[in-house]
């Protein structure tokens, strides 16, 4: 595939990546990107459709990651791990961890499974860990927070790596410690981010991509085995799709 324009990384890469969310993003936050001015920098390299989605989801503009996971929902690999990225700083816990379970399928090879087959934790036991410290860090009182996380998995019958009811509710109560700390976690989001960018960009380069290039990068993302989780795409879009708590 032939691309024309950058071959280097832009000279604002390193100010972005500084900015990566390490906890789930307050919905009014999830179309501004915690640097408005690189928005329209990251679209105008024109850069692979998974590359340009990492480097939304780096910069926190869920709305503009969004647009691109959209377009190749399902089977799509590099988009489908920016979908369940997504869906984690989005606090839509349930769907996050059944885009991180559709993912199990990849080769070994693939670069999300070299950096989640080094981590302490499965995917799902992250996704859960994220929201069980974000919950402690909103200082939450209205109800169970380990009753919230495990049912966030128990409605969708696919989930098999996240925690155990009487698992949350140890580390809820203290009995036990969680496995990550809170700074761990946030350096974990971090580091996911990261190395999709970084894996995607060394994958796939920075050349600009012409609009029948693009397409065809998509419609070659698609290879994989086709998800079955339903989204509502406006809802997304206005900041208003569902937040398990």
């Amino acid at each position: 595939m032939c691309g024309i324009g950058l071959v280097a990384p832009p000279l604002w890469l390193d100010e972005l990546l500084s900015v990566i969310p390490s906890m789930p993003l307050p919905e009014h936050e999830h179309s501004k990107g915690r640097c408005p001015h690189l928005t329209s920098k990251i679209a105008d390299l024109h850069c692979h459709p998974a590359l340009e989605a990492a480097l939304h989801l780096a910069n926190g503009d869920l709305y503009s990651a969004h647009f691109l996971v959209r377009k190749s929902q399902g089977g799509a690999k590099e988009l489908d791990w920016g979908h369940a990225i997504l869906h984690r700083l989005e606090g839509d816990y349930g769907n996050a961890k059944c885009w991180y379970t559709d993912l199990s399928h990849l080769q070994n090879s693939h670069i999300y499974t070299q950096f989640w087959e080094g981590q302490s934790v499965t995917p799902g036991q992250f996704v859960d860990l994220s929201a069980f410290w974000h919950a402690q860090s909103q200082n939450r009182s209205q109800g169970s927070a380990a009753q919230l996380i495990y049912e966030s998995s128990s409605k969708h019958s696919k989930i098999k790596d996240a925690f155990s009811l009487p698992q949350l509710k140890d580390f809820e109560s203290g009995s036990r410690s969680a496995p990550l700390r809170k700074k761990d976690v946030e350096e974990l989001s971090r580091s996911e981010v990261r190395a999709m960018v970084e894996g995607l960009a060394a994958h796939h380069g920075w050349a600009a991509l012409g609009y029948e290039e693009s397409w065809k990068a998509i419609e070659e993302q698609k290879g994989g085995q086709k998800g079955s989780i339903e989204h509502n795409a406006e809802s997304m879009i206005l900041g208003q799709s569902r937040r398990d708590f």
